[in-house]
């Protein structure tokens, strides 16, 4: 079984944003209050979601960002992170956003 622990989930975000520098500094008005969110403090929750959301606003960092925020939202393919139900929001939000690259794979 596929188990996302919290050192690997840090290492991709830490390669994620290493590859993509500019998505920390992205903003969008949907995802306001979304760094005030206690991310960290959930088990097997790194503080870097609001990093990974960021990147879906992004045409060029958008596929990676889905998929490392897959990965850290899920412990193993069986059971959700806690911050799923605190990243929801956000997501649905941006869904409905016509700005949101590639809205229809975010859906799925």
């Amino acid at each position: 079984m596929c188990v996302h622990d919290l050192a690997g989930k840090r290492v991709q975000i830490e390669v994620f944003l290493n590859e993509y520098p500019h998505v920390p500094s992205l903003a969008n008005d949907l995802l306001q209050g979304i760094d005030a969110v206690p991310w960290s403090t959930m088990p097997g929750c790194p503080g870097a979601i609001p990093a990974l959301i960021r990147g879906l606003l992004d045409e060029t960092s958008y596929e990676e960002a889905l998929r490392v925020l897959g990965n850290v939202l899920t412990d193993d393919i069986f059971h959700l992170n806690p911050a799923m139900a605190l990243a929801l929001p956000y997501l649905i939000k941006l869904t409905n956003d016509e700005t949101t690259p590639s809205k229809g794979e975010l859906l799925a």
